[in-house]
Parts: C-alpha cells; sequence; structure tokens
C-alpha cells in the first residue's frame, strides 16, 4: 500500500533524522485533513509526491503543520485539480506562494509591478537568471489564478482576463 511503502521507502532512509522527526509530527494532520476530504483517495494519491518532494524542505511542514487553513486549501485543491498538484510537486518553491497567497486575482498593473521589481534585481547581462525569473513569475501567477478559480470560485471571464494579462 501507498503508506505502507512512503514510510518503508528508500528516500525517506536518506532524511536526517530532523527531517523525519517534522514528518513525524505532520503525518497526523495530513491524514485528519485528507479524512475530512470529499475525495480522501483522491487527495491522498495526489498529494504523496508533492509531500516526497518537500520532506527535505521541513520550513513547508512546519508552515503547513502552523497553519490549518493552508492544509485544508492544499487538500482541497489536490480532490479538484491534478495539475495544481504536479506544478507544486515540480516546483516547491510554488508551495511558498500558495500558502500565502490571498487567492484574489491579479490586476495587470500589479502584475506589471511585480515582474519590473523581480526583473531589476537581476544584472542585465544575466539572461538566463532573467529568463528564469520570467519562468517562476508566469507559473506563480497562473497557479494564484487556478487556486483562485477553484477555492474562490472566481468567475471565469475574471479568470481568462487575468490568464490574458499573465501572457
Amino acid at each position: 500500500n501507498l503508506i505502507h511503502e512512503f514510510w518503508h521507502g528508500h528516500a525517506l532512509k536518506k532524511l536526517p533524522s530532523n527531517a523525519v522527526q517534522r514528518l513525524k509530527t505532520f503525518w497526523p494532520h495530513l491524514i485528519e485533513a485528507i479524512l475530512q476530504s470529499e475525495q480522501p483517495q483522491t487527495a491522498l494519491l495526489r498529494l504523496m509526491p508533492l509531500i516526497e518532494s518537500v520532506m527535505r524542505r521541513t520550513v513547508y511542514l512546519v508552515m503547513l503543520i502552523e497553519s490549518k487553513g493552508a492544509l485544508q486549501r492544499l487538500v482541497k485543491m489536490a480532490t479538484v485539480s491534478p495539475w495544481i498538484c504536479e506544478e507544486l510537486t515540480q516546483y516547491p518553491v510554488l508551495l511558498d506562494e500558495f500558502l500565502s497567497m490571498d487567492f484574489e486575482l491579479p490586476k495587470r498593473k500589479d502584475l506589471e509591478d511585480s515582474l519590473r521589481q523581480q526583473l531589476l534585481r537581476i544584472e542585465i547581462d544575466q539572461v538566463e537568471d532573467q529568463m528564469r525569473a520570467l519562468r517562476l513569475f508566469k507559473k506563480s501567477n497562473v497557479l494564484t489564478v487556478a487556486a483562485s478559480d477553484v477555492l474562490a470560485e472566481s468567475p471565469l471571464m475574471k479568470v481568462s482576463d487575468a490568464l490574458t494579462d499573465i501572457a
């Protein structure tokens, strides 16, 4: 079974003891949130890869323990959107954005200002860093729009406008 494989798998054996301890502290919170969801099996299947990808970054586990609401939103998101779970798994840095977002659709002016500020921090000749910043900006804001669509049930036209602004 999936949980048994997780706790007895190779990845967990390579974790530092403090990470294992945080994971053990986090686990009951995760299971409780999953069991309260409408589709616990779906939530578990989609969240396990995400947990595996962030278990070395124990700060994320601590943030999820401390914010029960954030954990519940994450579980709800997992049941509704496999894409968002996959994005968070592939780019754990987006989890930080997800945990701190207010689920309001970004305004075009705010997007422009944010992108300008991010790019100003990078030297003009650092094209690779600029491209990385652009990719992260896009992924982060698309995640915000998707989460707003799913969790805040934003109107479709406003979601479409926000995605157009990001592009």
